[in-house]
Parts: C-alpha cells; structure tokens; sequence
C-alpha cells in the first residue's frame, strides 16, 4: 500500500518521511481496537477496515466540533472535484 498522500500532514512526520504501509497502519489502530478484517469483493479475498470498524474510535477521541469541520470540508471539496475543479 504504497501512498501518495499529502506530505504536509501529520502522518509524514511520524513516517519520517517514508511510505505508509499496512503493517505501520495497523500496528497505528491496534491500541484502539481496531483491527482489519477479511473482506471479500467478487472472488477476491483481501484484508481491510470498514468505516464501522472506526466510528466508536471517532466517537470517543475525535471533538464533535472537529468532526463536524471535517465532515463540512470534505463535503467541500467532494462538491469541487464533482465540478472538475480538484
């Protein structure tokens, strides 16, 4: 799982300016709780997260308040890439 994610985020730090990869990923969620699950797409067989997985994580750590800011710019930038303007 290689990433292509912003490296102005938080996340670039705490790689140290490496990649992500699945093992750093979980080994990030375990403390909470989260672990991946077996999904299962047409006759593939992959190891993943559901967005269910997260929310009672969410629920408890992340202020309602950050989380509304997030919801409101996410929907944002969803209405701009629909438009072409990404």
């Amino acid at each position: 799982m290689e990433s292509n994610l912003k490296q102005d985020r938080p996340w670039g730090e705490l790689r140290r300016g490496r990649n992500l990869n699945e093992s750093w990923l979980a080994t990030q969620l375990r403390p909470y709780g989260i672990r991946p699950g077996t999904m299962r797409i047409g006759d593939q067989v992959a190891k993943g997260y559901l967005l269910e997985d997260f929310k009672e994580t969410f629920r408890r750590y992340v202020p309602r308040a950050e989380y509304e800011a997030f919801k409101a710019d996410l929907a944002a930038r969803t209405v701009k890439e629909g438009e072409g303007e990404a």
